[in-house]
């Protein structure tokens, strides 16, 4: 990366710390951040009247089975 850019940028940038690196080349912009409470209620509210991909999709009976021992194992703590 660094000898795409010029001399002066690429000493700048190996003295950048690791933190000031992420914060420049990372590739979510939001990263660190959290939503107001206005911001949850308008995803939550534009959400809501959404239906789920699976809703309706039948499981067999094997995949019921494994989700319950799944389930168990982990209500259990065995899986640790």
């Amino acid at each position: 990366m660094l000898q795409k850019v010029g001399k002066k940028r690429a000493e700048k940038l190996k003295t950048l710390s690791k933190e000031e690196w992420n914060k420049m080349f990372s590739s979510n912009g939001f990263k660190g951040k959290h939503h107001s409470e206005e911001s949850k209620a308008k995803i939550g509210k534009s959400n809501s009247n959404k239906i789920p991909w699976n809703k309706g999709i039948p499981r067999s009976e094997e995949t019921k089975q494994k989700i319950r021992d799944a389930f168990r194992l982990k209500q259990t703590g065995q899986n640790r």
